[in-house]
């Protein structure tokens, strides 16, 4: 049986490369405006404790600390005293640094991987400055913000228009350096179209006014971008080449991170050509190693996760196809390590905006209350001075009932507005909820993937031919559970999963891993049908029991294999049936006494789901299993 970790497709040079070298350099860019900083936290501090709070003094110095932190790319404490800056440009109405926030904040969140919200910030910023006509720099850097993330989502026409529009205004501005750069993501979008010529002519364009800049890093990168073309062209050795002419040229004072990438697009070329040629691809993996071993040395210096966590995964894959087993489980632990730790990081992270958030709101709601208290003391004042001019007993009756009538009219809309405000909480809260939720079950998804591969490497070195059934029945059956939550996170509903479309991926998989298709007569309703996770996970084990069973026994005398299998819903309870066309269980064995571990999981499972199980051969095996889902459980209990 070939191992998975060898088996590397193009995606995988796609999402390595691509994803991981392009936006950040874009990114990159797109703060060079911001220049460099000498300001230090401790100053801005100690001049905040001498301004009038609230004061246009007060904002810039807020600002100040954000472009600190931004420089510092510690982008969660950026992103707290970015919305500290836009409640305190709201309160003193200056429009202009409010705009300024918005596209600080639209490049913080891109950097945090929420291209949707810094999206709503770049629109914002960009709607101030049409109407302030700021002028065509200001354009320009929202225009590309607003770029650079629908790249990101995939919408590559509305990425392409803001693009275009980002290189008329900078162009128009006279900022040569981020033209330059916008020659560079055009080119980048039309090589997602497909149109590598096209895309060639704007690196090109890039590399002739970088060059006229002289800008060594930035012309240094054009090889690289000429190799990702030869990637996808499949011309590995012109790749290889160009990477290497980036490694060569790069300055020695450029940014260490670009070059982080150059050693991985090295590391990834030979690791693909390497697994391609099989037995006479040894030089290229362990070349693929060493430049594996530049990428984590230097990614490791800048604390760098993603990059260390890629390399590991080059070294595993390297060291699989080069049949070196131990090595290969030792540097696929530490991807799975990896893999945990920036896990971790991401969700200290949703902590942090959580707080971020909560702190904001604690704000507004401070400011809300000084306006309302401002509202009901000039109130108070103007009612003073007409009971003053008001004398008259009828005057007084009828301004307490207007008096009366206005404060519950009041009380009644700020009732309503609370209850918005506290349902806006709870839209977000389990909106929040659900986007945690998927991530779980897309992590499970991926770790039971990683077992199934760790169980398929070590099958490897199983000479015992029992020993390693018993192995391909637990990866089966850890790619069967493996299945139900990549179909979970992928519902709309968390919660539910269409078990008839499980059925046929479950059919699909075995298939693969024997293969061999089996051809399928299936009977089942029409429409979805929807089961939690408490029924999905043992259906679908005892499911994968039948199947693998019927590849092992099932086959008829031409080798073929022919499976029934019918789920119908009745009226307390739900009836399975799965038929083979082979042999059937040997003649007068008591199956239900059997010490197969697979008859025994179907057993146990089916009682687990308050159901019973049957056997019978008809012109094959034929299970009949009767049971309910977890509402009909719960009847019961």
């Amino acid at each position: 049986m070939p191992s998975q970790f060898s088996l590397i497709p193009f995606t995988f040079v796609e999402n390595m490369i691509i994803r991981r070298f392009f936006i950040p350099i874009i990114l990159t860019l797109l703060l060079l405006p911001f220049g460099a900083y000498s300001l230090d936290l401790d100053s801005l501090k100690t001049a905040r404790q001498n301004v009038l709070p609230g004061s246009q003094e007060e904002l810039l110095i807020v600002k100040d600390m954000m472009r600190y932190y931004i420089h510092q790319e510690q982008n969660d404490s950026a992103i707290l005293y970015g919305l500290e800056a836009e409640n305190l440009a709201r309160q003193l109405k200056n429009a202009e640094e409010l705009a300024d926030v918005y596209t600080y904040l639209g490049i913080m969140y891109q950097y945090r991987g929420r291209y949707q919200k810094a999206n709503d910030y770049s629109f914002k910023a960009l709607s101030i400055k049409d109407s302030l006509q700021l002028g065509p720099i200001s354009l320009a850097e929202s225009h590309g913000n607003l770029a650079v993330c629908f790249q990101e989502l995939k919408q590559f026409d509305k990425a392409i228009e803001h693009s275009l529009l980002a290189l008329d205004y900078f162009k128009e501005g006279g900022d040569s350096n981020r033209a330059a750069m916008r020659f560079y993501q055009i080119g980048g979008l039309l090589y997602e179209f497909g149109l590598y010529d096209s895309a060639k002519v704007y690196y090109d364009l890039a590399l002739d006014w970088y060059t006229a800049l002289g800008h060594e890093s930035y012309i240094a990168i054009y090889p690289t971008y000429v190799g990702l073309i030869y990637l996808k062209q499949n011309k590995l050795r012109a790749a290889e080449a160009e990477f290497l002419k980036s490694l060569n040229s790069y300055p020695p004072d450029g940014r260490q991170r670009f070059k982080v990438f150059i050693y991985v697009n090295l590391a990834v070329v030979n690791l693909v050509m390497g697994a391609e040629r099989d037995s006479i691809g040894r030089r290229e993996l362990y070349r693929a190693i060493e430049y594996a071993k530049q990428s984590y040395s230097l990614a490791e210096e800048l604390d760098f996760l993603h990059q260390m966590r890629k390399a590991n995964e080059v070294f595993y894959k390297a060291y699989d196809a080069l049949g070196e087993s131990e090595q290969a489980i030792h540097y696929a632990k530490a991807f799975i390590d990896l893999n945990d730790s920036l896990y971790n990081i991401e969700q200290q992270k949703v902590i942090t905006e959580l707080q971020t958030k909560y702190e904001s709101g604690k704000q507004e709601a401070q400011i809300e209350f000084l306006s309302q208290t401002n509202q009901q003391q000039e109130e108070l004042a103007r009612t003073q001075e007409l009971i003053i001019y008001i004398l008259s007993g009828a005057g007084l009756l009828i301004i307490s009932f207007g008096m009366n009538s206005y404060r519950l009219y009041r009380q009644k809309n700020r009732s309503l507005q609370e209850l918005e405000k506290s349902n806006a909480v709870i839209s977000q809260q389990n909106e929040e909820r659900e986007i945690l939720l998927k991530e779980i079950h897309h992590r499970v998804k991926n770790n039971l993937q990683v077992i199934s591969s760790l169980l398929d490497l070590q099958s490897s070195a199983i000479s015992d031919p029992k020993a390693l059934i018993a192995v391909e029945d637990g990866q089966s059956r850890v790619k069967a559970m493996a299945l139900i939550h990549q179909k979970l996170y992928q519902n709309e509903d968390l919660s539910l999963i269409d078990i008839k479309d499980f059925i046929l991926k479950l059919i699909e998989q075995n298939g693969a891993m024997q293969e061999k298709q089996a051809q399928c007569e299936y009977d089942l309703p029409e429409g979805q049908l929807m089961m939690d996770i408490d029924t999905a996970v043992p259906l679908g084990l005892i499911l994968n029991e039948l199947v693998t069973n019927a590849y092992k026994y099932g086959q008829d005398n031409e080798g073929e294999l022919h499976l029934i299998i019918r789920l119908i819903p009745r009226d307390d309870h739900y009836y399975l049936e799965f038929c083979d066309g082979g042999n059937g269980l040997p003649e007068g064995m008591d199956w239900e006494k059997s010490r197969s571990l697979g008859l025994r999981l179907i057993k146990r499972l089916s009682r687990q789901l308050y159901g019973r199980v049957a056997y019978e051969y008809r012109d094959g095996a034929c299970f009949k299993i009767e049971f309910k889902n977890t509402d009909q459980r719960r009847e019961i209990a």
